[in-house]
Parts: C-alpha cells; sequence; structure tokens
C-alpha cells in the first residue's frame, strides 16, 4: 500500500509539472511513462526488502538450508549443534517456538524395536511452547532418533505446503545432526 501510494504522488506529481510545463498531453503522457519505467527498480527494491521483513526467508528454501549449513559449520562445539538448528529454524522462518526433542531409550538405535510409547526429552528450544505444536521425526539410518517440533505464527494460520515440506527437509538434515 506505501509502495503504490507513493509510486502514485510520484507519477501524479510530475505529471503535473509536464502538462502545466509543457501544455502538451502527448509529452505529459510520454514523461510520466518514463518517469514510471525508471522508478520500477526502485519499487522492486522496497518491495523485496518489505517482503523479507515480512516473510524472512520461508518462501526461500534453499536460503533457510545454506543458512542452517553455514551456523553448523560455524559451530564449533557438539553440544551447540541441536541449539543453532533451533535458533536458525526459528529466526529464518519466523517461527515463535522451535525444539529438538531426543528419545530418552537407547532402544531407537535398534531399527526393529517398536516402543509401545516414545518418550522424548528436550534439548535444544527456542522461542515460547504454545497448544499449537506440531512434531516431525528426525531419524537416524532408518530408527526415530527424536522429533522436531514446531509452532505455527499465529494461532489460526497453518503451515502451507511448500514450508512443511521444506521443514521435512530440515528434519532430515537435523535427525542426522
Amino acid at each position: 500500500g506505501i509502495i503504490l501510494i507513493i509510486y502514485m504522488l510520484i507519477v501524479g506529481v510530475l505529471s503535473v509539472l509536464f502538462q502545466s510545463h509543457y501544455n502538451n498531453i502527448f509529452i505529459s503522457l510520454v514523461g510520466t511513462g518514463l518517469v514510471a519505467v525508471l522508478f520500477q527498480p526502485l519499487r522492486e527494491r522496497l518491495q523485496q526488502q518489505i517482503h523479507y521483513l515480512i516473510y524472512r526467508d520461508r518462501h526461500n528454501p534453499y536460503k533457510v538450508l545454506s543458512q542452517l549449513s553455514k551456523n553448523l559449520g560455524n559451530t564449533l562445539e557438539p553440544q551447540n549443534v541441536l541449539i543453532a538448528i533451533v535458533e536458525t529454524i526459528a529466526n529464518s522462518l519466523q517461527l515463535p517456538y522451535v525444539a529438538i526433542a531426543l528419545s530418552k531409550d537407547n532402544n531407537h538405535l535398534l531399527k526393529n524395536t517398536t516402543l509401545a510409547v516414545p518418550s522424548f526429552i528436550v534439548v535444544a528450544e527456542y522461542g515460547i511452547s504454545t497448544d499449537r505444536v506440531q512434531s516431525l521425526s528426525l531419524q537416524y539410518q532408518g530408527s526415530i532418533v527424536g522429533e522436531l517440533r514446531v509452532t505455527t505464527r499465529t494461532e489460526n494460520e497453518s503451515f502451507l505446503p511448500d514450508e512443511w515440506a521444506l521443514l521435512t527437509d530440515i528434519a532430515r538434515q537435523a535427525g542426522v545432526a
């Protein structure tokens, strides 16, 4: 809305200036069109900045995975890897809560073991948990080793299919970590 208002003001003011200065409708239209074309790159840049402020990287899966990889590469201490994962996911996707819970049992290392009630303990979290937590399985070599827990941004919102696919890809990487 702000971009549209700025755009209309610039075009309107310049249209009036061209019309009053040259008293020719054709020159006024050409000048206004020229200004509109020249303003387009600035409008696109403003739109990208506003889009980033609102959505961060949730519509750019490559950038999220790249940032996750970079953060994991910069994490020197093994105990900080899971913290880096949850912080990167929360900040990149603007999620209010992200956590990693690992299996309490060592039975998850046995491929054909079925646990009656899987029990997990949260080992890394970022943000404040709500009742909207959704879980994705963390797997390693075919066995469930934990869960990636995420919360939607608002109460009435759900994850879009492409966001859920991105979270699934991230869960695969986190399972290995």
